[in-house]
């Protein structure tokens, strides 16, 4: 069932996420759970924008080497 492999897929997606940094995976989970901006998330984060920027973009990195075959 095509329900059952997207179960499996977000379980390997928020298990790969897990490990990520703290910072990578605070950034990540404020732009793309929470829907915020960089400029919000750097402010809740206490970070520069650019930076914010930065660790979102490595997460995505992180994940895609991790779970290529599956985004």
């Amino acid at each position: 069932c095509s329900c059952a492999r997207a179960r499996d897929r977000r379980g390997r997606v928020g298990l790969a996420a897990e490990r990520l940094p703290v910072r990578q995976r605070a950034a990540r989970h404020l732009r793309r759970v929470e829907g915020w901006g960089y400029g919000e998330s750097a402010i809740a984060l206490e970070s520069s924008e650019g930076s914010t920027r930065n660790a979102v973009m490595q997460a995505r990195q992180s994940l895609r080497q991790r779970l290529g075959d599956l985004l």
